[in-house]
């Protein structure tokens, strides 16, 4: 057996064991759903958002080096089509309401996403305008206090 065949045994033996341990992982994290915790939704939300961002990570860094990018696009089709397919089995109801109404749904998330930032930008201007207020405030008050120093030493020492 010649090296580039020891190489590709060991990587399948490898990968089904990493890959089983992952899947393991991935069913302890639904256990969470269990009555044993309290979650917040955005916890959840965040954790998932990792799990997928860890998994886009992966499989864009493992030899897909060397893959166009018609081809990973494809990839991300082919995996958007099989969640599509897990929701149609899991929640029909939900796969219906995807089915009317997602095109609708991307582009107002798309523009809810726009308004957001634009909407922290705003948040971030108004509260350098609100510093500014409060340092011009500042200085008036030291001023009236300096005033008032001046005012009492005057009328205490005369």
């Amino acid at each position: 057996m010649d090296n580039i065949d020891k190489r590709r045994e060991r990587f399948l033996r490898v990968s089904q064991k990493r890959v089983k341990k992952v899947i393991d992982a991935i069913e302890s994290v639904n256990a969470l759903a269990g009555n044993n915790y309290k979650f917040e939704k955005d916890e959840i939300i965040s954790i998932f958002r990792s799990l997928y961002g860890a998994l886009d990570k992966s499989w864009l860094s493992i030899s897909l080096k060397e893959t166009s990018n018609e081809e990973k696009i494809n990839f991300l089709l082919e995996r958007d089509i099989s969640q599509y397919e897990n929701i149609k089995t899991l929640d029909a109801a939900l796969y219906k309401d995807l089915k009317v109404k997602l095109p609708n749904y991307v582009t107002n998330f798309i523009e809810d996403r726009k308004t957001e930032k634009n909407n922290s930008k705003e948040d971030f201007q108004n509260l350098d305008r609100e510093i500014d207020n409060l340092k011009n405030d500042l200085s008036v008050i030291k001023k009236q206090i300096g005033t008032l120093t001046l005012w009492y030493r005057k009328e205490n020492d005369g």
